[in-house]
């Protein structure tokens, strides 16, 4: 069993590191085919920390980097808290890394219930998947869209006034299926 080693910190969006001659990394690149995109936006799957780092400048005074670094060589999952930006809208998001380097991001959205009952969480999802093929359901209720590069799964849970929708992004090759539910044969 792995340990998980969570760095908390303030979930202030950084702006992205200026790369060579003033170019910023391309924080949203493959979000228009996230299932063919082989990381999320300029974060490529297994990057290690330090290529996270330059994406993401605000976490290295938020992350003691000596204590994750040590984390990894024991390893230990890290997760960092960090607004990421998808579809043009900013995310709280944890990034999971490891000694094989970025392997998950999961987006938190909340969809607001209205006065007649629960919120639409179709209508929340249509403009960030709706250019995606039908997704497959498991038996709790998530949506799974597999793709060669990227696995997109997306959850839901009731909140008091709300539901929570978590956007789970997996490095394909890495993915699990016990990861959307059981799926309970009689």
């Amino acid at each position: 069993m792995r340990r998980v080693l969570v760095l908390t910190a303030a979930l202030g969006f950084a702006t992205p590191a200026l790369a060579a001659e003033g170019d910023k990394p391309n924080v949203e690149a493959g979000q228009d085919d996230p299932l063919r995109h082989p990381g999320f936006g300029a974060l490529k799957w297994g990057a290690p920390l330090e290529a996270i780092f330059k994406v993401y400048p605000g976490l290295r005074g938020r992350t003691p980097v000596v204590k994750a670094r040590k984390a990894l060589k024991e390893g230990q999952v890290l997760i960092l808290d960090q607004k990421v930006r998808f579809r043009g809208k900013d995310w709280p998001a944890h990034l999971y890394v490891d000694t094989d380097g970025l392997h998950r991001v999961v987006l938190d959205g909340e969809v607001p219930h209205t006065p007649e009952g629960r919120g639409d969480v179709d209508k929340f999802l249509d403009p960030l998947f709706g250019t995606l093929p039908a997704p497959d359901k498991t038996p709790d209720g998530h949506r799974v869209w597999k793709g060669a590069e990227t696995v997109v799964t997306v959850g839901t849970s009731p909140l008091a006034g709300s539901d929570r929708v978590n956007i789970t992004f997996d490095q394909a090759s890495r993915h699990r299926p016990q990861d959307e539910g059981s799926l309970d044969i009689d």
